[in-house]
């Protein structure tokens, strides 16, 4: 199980190296600004894909490469440089990035109603 504490030492690679000396609250935005959700929603995302079963078909399980695919999704940037942030080459950052968005989907039959009611403003 990983805990929300191995998520922050992962995102403070990615903030600078560091935890800011200021306040826990500039490391929840700087966070957010990287990969859209602060590190206690990046673990429920994780223990939700454990839990439904859905990383049990994955050929590896590390949560960076789930944080590879939230920060795509959040920045959407060119792939030579999203790869080189997290070390990888592209075809590994795209290999792992395209197989947690897709894992990502299959949590929306679990959290997301099929009972759709649409309203329209005039």
């Amino acid at each position: 199980m990983v805990s929300e504490k191995d998520i922050e030492e992962i995102a403070i690679k990615f903030t600078k190296g560091e935890r800011p000396k200021g306040s826990q609250q500039i490391f929840v935005r700087r966070c957010r600004s990287l990969f859209g959700l602060d590190c206690h929603l990046i673990t429920i995302v994780w223990s939700s894909l454990e839990t439904s079963g859905i990383l049990q078909s994955m050929p590896q399980k590390k949560t960076v490469h789930l944080m590879m695919a939230l920060h795509f999704m959040k920045s959407y940037g060119i792939q030579t440089q999203l790869a080189s942030m997290f070390g990888v080459d592209e075809k590994t950052y795209r290999k792992w990035v395209w197989l947690y968005i897709n894992a990502i989907r299959k949590l929306s039959r679990f959290y997301v109603s099929e009972n759709y009611d649409y309203y329209y403003i005039s």
